[in-house]
């Protein structure tokens, strides 16, 4: 099942914003010299009690498509949300 959410970048605060079907939450970038990861230390989805921790890797220069990261995204909340 795919959400139908959005991702928009915010520079200024380094991360992304993901909004859509419930959710809404800041995923902030984290990392070292070998991997760059977007993390959310609470993700819940309106109507739901379930909360995640949300870590995707991004790859060593922390640079990626916003269609693959929506899918990425997807792909992962879809693991605790149907």
């Amino acid at each position: 099942m795919a959400f139908d959410i959005f991702v928009e970048h915010d520079e200024k605060r380094c991360g992304y914003w993901v909004q859509g079907d419930g959710f809404d939450f800041f995923a902030y970038f984290t990392g070292d010299e070998k991997n760059e990861f977007i993390e959310c230390d609470s993700v819940r989805r309106e109507g739901s009690d379930y909360a995640l921790h949300l870590s995707i890797r991004l790859g060593a220069n922390g640079k990626v498509d916003k269609d693959i990261l929506e899918s990425a995204i997807q792909r992962e909340l879809s693991k605790y949300w149907l």
